[in-house]
C-alpha cells in the first residue's frame, strides 16, 4: 500500500497529507536539502506508481501552516514541470 511506503520512509514527527489524486505535500521537521531528497527517492523507488509532491520543512520556531503552505506551492511548481 502506498500509504505504508511513505510511512515507512518518513520520520516519527513528520507529515504527509494526500491532497488529492497523485498529490501529497510533506512537512518535514528540521530536514535539510538533502533529508527531503532521500525520502522523495526512497518513495518514488519503492512506489508502482508515479505522484507529484510538494515539501517543506518546519523548525521548532516555525508555524505549522506557514510550511503546508509552502509545500502546497512547490507541489504546484511539481506538477507544472511534469506536464511541461
Amino acid at each position: 500500500m502506498f500509504a505504508d511506503v511513505w510511512k515507512a520512509s518518513i520520520r516519527s514527527g513528520d507529515c504527509v497529507v494526500r491532497v488529492g489524486g497523485d498529490e501529497f505535500l510533506v512537512v518535514l521537521r528540521n530536514a535539510t536539502a538533502t533529508d527531503i531528497a532521500t525520502i522523495i527517492e526512497r518513495v518514488a523507488a519503492s512506489s508502482p506508481i508515479e505522484f507529484s509532491v510538494g515539501t517543506a520543512t518546519v523548525h521548532a520556531e516555525g508555524r505549522f501552516a506557514d510550511a503546508v503552505e509552502r509545500a502546497d506551492l512547490e507541489l504546484y511548481r511539481h506538477k507544472t514541470e511534469r506536464r511541461g
